[in-house]
């Protein structure tokens, strides 16, 4: 692991969440840039289809999770705006609409990512209703 990076929970986690949360062809390149590097072949093939597994649960919270994170996206992004404005700083044409689908990706992903590894967990249960 690199020595700088400090996590807060077991590699084992941090590998599931970076499955969970990052599109799986970029999963090697950044469990690499994190210092967690040296799984085998079969290990990464487990960890992918573990993944698929966990989002399976989600699959019916996706859409909401969406909406939910694109508004907050959005909140976040207009938040960023004024104190950047109030700052001072000339802003490009479009700034607001980037920065809000940067906020809402990285929410989505966030959001999936936290809930696949909590019902993993056991520690939150989704409604069997919810999965369909």
């Amino acid at each position: 692991m690199n020595a700088a990076i400090k996590f807060a929970v077991p590699d084992q986690i941090v590998r599931a969440l970076t499955w969970d949360g990052v599109p799986h062809a970029l999963v090697p390149e950044v469990l690499a840039a994190l210092g967690l590097v040296g799984e085998s072949e079969d290990v990464r093939e487990m960890e992918h289809t573990a993944s698929h597994a966990r989002s399976e649960t989600l699959r019916g919270l996706i859409l909401p999770i969406a909406k939910l994170c694109n508004t907050m996206g959005l909140i976040q992004a207009g938040k960023s705006i004024a104190d950047a404005t109030e700052a001072g700083l000339e802003l490009p044409d479009g700034a607001l609409e980037m920065t809000a689908m940067v906020y809402s990706q990285l929410g989505i992903s966030s959001v999936v990512a936290v809930l696949s590894q909590l019902n993993s967990a056991g520690l939150i249960t989704v409604n069997e209703k919810i999965r369909s």
